[in-house]
């Protein structure tokens, strides 16, 4: 099954990929002549502008929006994913930073495998969005711990955006463990913008893994105040 995205961030334990809302891929009517085994060539080739100007133009297809004709088949938008999915290793750092835009309103599972590599993108900003993605993206925590495990080791990149994204990541798709990563995390973050959405993550995480736990209670506590 498909990767869900949920507009409430709220988790749904016990569905393994389960469709939270329904996602659109295009936002308006597609008419230009261009084909889409057009797009994919310019994609993959190897002038910038060329590629940039490529990647702008399929953007209408790319929205949670909906689209009224000619949008792409199943098996285009597939082969479509494939060719932005390559781009998550363009040399250059807007590119990987729409691809992640575009990709984040799909429904590809490949997506759970390519997104995490990016956690170690030199970017500051690549990292952050890569990260902020899981925000909207729910999956199977058994099957994918190590996405879970990433997100925690973000909360301590230096960059405050990054953190954030880690942050808000872990708010949609934390374990028990993250609780406990966030709580340290709370208590050594300076940024008053980051504290405030890991506090709102512990909140979220301590209704599903900390009830029942005096020390939890505790703990939650003191990070609303």
């Amino acid at each position: 099954m498909s990767p869900i995205f949920s507009s409430n961030n709220k988790r749904r334990p016990g569905f393994v990929l389960t469709l939270i809302t329904t996602v659109s891929l295009c936002v308006q009517a597609c008419g230009p002549a261009q084909s889409v085994d057009g797009y994919i060539s310019r994609l993959e080739g190897k002038d910038l502008q060329v590629r940039k100007s490529a990647l702008e133009e399929i953007g209408k297809w790319y929205s949670h929006e909906g689209c009224e004709e000619d949008c792409p088949s199943e098996r285009e938008f597939y082969d479509l994913n494939t060719a932005l999915i390559n781009l998550l290793s363009d040399p250059d750092p807007e590119i990987r930073l729409q691809v992640v835009r575009y990709l984040s309103a799909s429904t590809d599972e490949r997506i759970l495998k390519a997104f995490p590599k990016l956690f170690h993108d030199e970017d500051s900003r690549v990292r952050a969005i890569a990260a902020e993605a899981f925000s909207l993206i729910a999956f199977n925590k058994k099957s994918h711990i190590e996405i879970v495990r990433g997100l925690e080791r973000l909360l301590k990149d230096p960059s405050k955006e990054v953190r954030q994204g880690g942050a808000l990541g872990l708010r949609t798709n934390g374990d028990h463990k993250s609780l406990t990563v966030l709580r340290e995390a709370y208590a050594q973050e300076h940024d008053s913008s980051v504290k405030e959405i890991m506090g709102e993550a512990i909140n979220v995480l301590h209704e599903h893994w900390g009830k029942g736990n005096r020390s939890s209670n505790l703990l939650l506590i003191a990070c609303n105040h």
